[in-house]
């Protein structure tokens, strides 16, 4: 976190250069965002030049990633050779961190242009940039400011070779609403990507417009999981109605009510909160937490059928967090006893969470589909999987899940955090891996204590009486961060007595998943 403001003169060329040249990637970065302030069509090109620099380093140390990441493939799991290879690749990644970050600063910094002239600049290099990250920073940046120039190439953007591009241009248009989009964007809802055609399907919604009903009831007949949810939760701001994903039933009712329907319907929109974001000014104030609040509240569900519709999402490809920390060895709340019927656990008698976590996934997992994938994560200080692949939901897979879940011992301390980067290395990146177009589409986590380890949640104390809320809005920008490309919905469960409707609410509001509190059937 930068803490002081840079503020260039006239000077800035050489101040820039200054700042570049000491190697410090954080001075580096806050010379790319200070470069915005100076909004003229020279300043947008010394921030070009430079960022070509950022592309060259950046596609060199990602070509050296990918290469060192081949060695590894090459021995087994468990193999001490592999070791060293893997520390290798963790200095590596923290290397490309670096980069990351200086082009969070250069997209801020981007955006603050205004100037009609360096805009036209923007427009007119940002095309010819090879980096897929280069590109995206500019396409969000170009997302935030106006004229024609900007729109144009948003819209060239979403025809890009690049499925992430198309996907940034996607979210930056959904800002902007503009009626020239509509047609281009269309497509885009049967991209080969799914993410894309996710980001599609939302930005739909905010056009509000009759002429893509129809598109998206076909696209439905071809899509299976969380796409599916998308088109509904679409199609259900267009129409007003619901048919749980069903093609048939929607087509059914398009057939009957396409005059109606064309005419647009009359209804009262729902209040809007602000989608998170990174660098949203209000992330950590005292209002933004309240919208934490306001968000979740939205995404809260009681549980229907025992928990079904969090705990078997539709998505396709879906990992189960699951928390096996000390705390889940504590008894649990007679209310929650009760709704399981569980009777006797692991801890001589007393009925713990575990227990019934034990028990609503031996009554839950069954559910799934054979054309569903899963695998598991356990976690509390160490964070284990059952199996590194997903498989998919037969019952001979889910029997063995089942009795991994019943074997596996709770102990230790709460790393979610750990375990949603864990999990989220499986989709890698999200900008350059090869996962990007195979990765899982849904998280389900399942949690009774607040995060500890990395990006814990700290209670107030007198000197910071805003603490907690600080380290929960520092944790809820981390998850953030690492799925702002991949789109994984993030379903969450938290278990009794301690609340976590910051914590658990907000990862849920912020991935558009829901969130529920197992209270009582």
């Amino acid at each position: 976190k930068i803490k002081k403001e840079i503020r260039f003169t006239s000077s800035y060329k050489k101040e820039f250069e200054g700042l570049w040249n000491t190697g410090d990637f954080e001075k580096q970065g806050q010379a790319f965002l200070s470069l915005g302030n100076v909004n003229d069509a020279k300043s947008a090109k010394l921030m070009l030049d430079y960022l070509k620099i950022v592309e060259t380093l950046q596609l060199g140390h990602e070509q050296k990633i990918n290469k060192k990441a081949s060695e590894g493939d090459k021995f087994e799991d468990g193999d001490k050779n592999k070791v060293p290879v893997l520390v290798e690749l963790v200095k590596m990644r923290d290397q490309m961190a670096e980069y990351d970050f200086i082009l969070e600063k250069a997209a801020i910094g981007i955006s603050l242009f205004k100037d009609p002239q360096a805009i036209k600049v923007l427009a007119s290099e940002a095309p010819k940039f090879k980096s897929v990250m280069v590109k995206m920073a500019i396409m969000k940046a170009l997302g935030k400011v106006d004229g024609k120039e900007a729109l144009d190439l948003l819209i060239k953007s979403l025809k890009d070779k690049s499925p992430q591009v198309r996907q940034i241009a996607l979210e930056s248009l959904k800002t902007k609403i503009p009626a020239e989009a509509f047609e281009p964007i269309l497509p885009l809802i049967s991209d080969k990507v799914w993410q894309v055609r996710s980001a599609a399907v939302e930005t739909l919604a905010k056009y509000d417009n009759p002429n893509s009903i129809k598109p998206l009831i076909d696209q439905l007949k071809e899509e299976q999981g969380r796409v599916s949810e998308d088109i509904e939760k679409t199609l259900n701001v267009l129409t007003g109605e619901s048919h749980e994903g069903n093609y048939h039933a929607w087509l059914a009712r398009y057939n009957t009510e396409k005059e109606k329907w064309m005419q647009g319907i009359k209804k009262e929109k729902p209040k809007e909160v602000e989608v998170p974001t990174i660098n949203n000014p209000l992330r950590g104030s005292k209002k933004y937490y309240n919208d934490i609040q306001s968000r979740q509240e939205s995404t809260q569900e009681k549980p229907k059928d025992g928990g079904t519709v969090v705990f078997v999402p539709a998505g396709q490809k879906i990992i189960y967090l699951l928390d096996y920390s000390g705390s889940m060895l504590d008894p649990a709340p007679e209310t929650l006893i009760k709704s399981e019927s569980v009777i006797v656990g692991e801890s001589k008698g007393k009925t713990t969470k575990i227990d019934v976590l034990r028990k609503r996934f031996c009554k839950e997992l069954p559910k799934l589909r054979p054309h569903q994938f899963f695998t598991i994560i356990f976690y509390n200080h160490k964070i284990e999987w059952w199996k590194k692949e997903l498989v998919p939901g037969t019952p001979e897979n889910i029997n063995k899940a089942i009795t991994a879940v019943m074997a596996t011992p709770a102990e230790g301390s709460t790393n979610t955090y750990g375990a949603l980067e864990m999990a989220f290395n499986m989709a890698g990146r999200g900008n350059f891996d090869k996962s990007y177009e195979t990765s899982f589409d849904t998280v389900v986590l399942i949690s009774d204590g607040m995060p500890t380890g990395e990006y814990q949640i700290l209670p107030n104390s007198d000197s910071n009486p805003n603490l907690k809320q600080e380290s929960v809005v520092k944790f809820l920008d981390a998850v953030l961060k690492l799925n702002q490309l991949r789109r994984i919905k993030i379903n969450t469960i938290g278990i009794p007595p301690i609340p976590m409707d910051d914590v658990l609410g907000g990862l849920a509001a912020d991935s558009g998943g829901t969130y529920q509190y197992w209270e009582s059937k």
